[in-house]
């Protein structure tokens, strides 16, 4: 059967186009082909087979601790669903794997990308970023000028006064993660190519057309980070970490001003999923209330009980029929379903994570400073939205598997 699993990654350079095109194209595929919609759960759900068949405890490869505190997390979650029995056992399942899925594409990168060649195709891999650039930046050109002629080729939201770039994308969030992947693709293949770095702008400049908050605390972090690794040429210890908080708490301070310090703050989601996975947390200490009950998806499309109970059903976008909110946030949600204790594994884990690329640093400081851009992204937006739980930053977990398998 490894031998199979083999015959699927023999051609790397098709596996990395697939990757590349679809992860880029997910939006537009998914409106034509709606099973397409299930791919990021079927890749996930891949690493169980790959594991298995490829020797459970092989002892060449080194471990990855992380694991080991999200497998604490997920058991914490499993129990605390068992002992409370807010929502049935299948729920359970589906939202435990949901929150999983991060994790997984880790190792499901490392295996369909591992013994890649990027050195390689590294021209080839330009080619295909530069057109994706392009085929960007056309069409917010067309999208500006419909615009002032009183029109609009992509429907988007306003934000300060103008529109927000989402382009084929289903949200604007959607496309800034599209553009931190293909950043993290193209540092990656940086030092084998030449006239790189004025995409590397633009892109940070496409990102922030978007007008997501997110976007220029990512943007800001990226160019520090640039800085750092390149310039300075030091490795980023977690100390270092905590010089660009203020930074970003600055950019974003107008959104955080709105959603936890309004005067109408605790009558939105967001605020509420905070100040109420605190209350949640100490009322089911020590194990939380479950997967599936606070501020997870399903705990929207099977309307969590908690809401009610914690007087949240009444919340515009937390209302039964109209959950639009109910993973909205990130940090709450593991606070609130698995308590104190798997917040803080959860923690350990993702301090663990950043530990594992700083192993890139002395292997390619390309693929190191490709790897803290993906992870600095996925900590700023677990602030604003569901991030580790979201689709969206499958690829960016896959891409970050292929990097780790260079140190494994």
């Amino acid at each position: 059967m490894e031998k199979n699993l083999n015959y699927f990654v023999s051609k790397k350079y098709i596996v990395f186009l697939l990757f590349f095109y679809y992860f880029l194209l997910r939006d537009p595929i998914e409106q034509f082909i709606p099973v397409f919609k299930y791919v990021d759960e079927m890749v996930a759900a891949s690493a169980i087979p790959i594991y298995f068949f490829r020797h459970i405890g092989v002892r060449k490869n080194k471990r990855d601790y992380y694991n080991l505190f999200i497998l604490l997390f997920f058991c914490i979650g499993i129990l605390s669903s068992i002992v409370h029995k807010y929502q049935p056992l299948s729920v359970v399942a589906a939202d435990a794997f949901l929150c999983l899925k991060f994790w997984l594409a880790i190792y499901v990168g490392k295996f369909f990308l591992k013994g890649f060649d990027i050195k390689k195709y590294a021209t080839k891999i330009y080619f295909h970023v530069r057109l994706i650039v392009w085929i960007y930046t056309i069409l917010l050109v067309l999208n500006v000028i419909a615009i002032l002629r009183g029109g609009a080729i992509f429907a988007s939201p306003a934000r300060y006064g103008w529109y927000s770039t989402q382009l084929f994308y289903e949200h604007p969030s959607d496309f800034v993660a599209s553009c931190v992947l293909i950043l993290m693709i193209l540092t990656s293949i940086k030092k084998y190519i030449s006239g790189s770095f004025l995409y590397f702008f633009w892109l940070l400049v496409l990102m922030c057309t978007s007008l997501r908050s997110k976007a220029f605390g990512a943007a800001a972090v990226f160019l520090i980070l640039w800085y750092f690794v390149f310039v300075r040429k030091k490795k980023i210890k977690l100390g270092k970490v905590l010089v660009f908080l203020p930074i970003v708490i600055f950019i974003a301070w107008n959104q955080i001003n709105f959603y936890f310090f309004n005067e109408q703050a605790g009558e939105m989601a967001r605020a509420r999923f905070l100040s109420g996975a605190v209350e949640v947390a100490t009322d089911h200490f020590p194990l939380g209330s479950g997967f599936a009950t606070f501020a997870s998806y399903l705990s929207g499309v099977y309307y969590s009980p908690l809401y009610r109970l914690y007087h949240m059903d009444q919340i515009y976008g937390l209302v039964k029929g109209s959950v639009t909110y109910a993973s909205d946030t990130f940090w709450p949600m593991v606070l609130g379903q698995t308590g104190f204790i798997g917040l803080i594994a959860y923690v350990i884990a993702v301090i663990l994570l950043f530990k594992k690329i700083q192993l890139l640093k002395n292997f390619n400081n390309d693929f190191y400073m490709s790897a803290l851009c993906g992870f600095s992204y996925t900590i700023i937006s677990s602030v604003a939205e569901s991030a580790f739980v979201h689709p969206l930053f499958i690829p960016i977990a896959m891409w970050l598997g292929f990097m780790f398998s260079k140190v494994d």
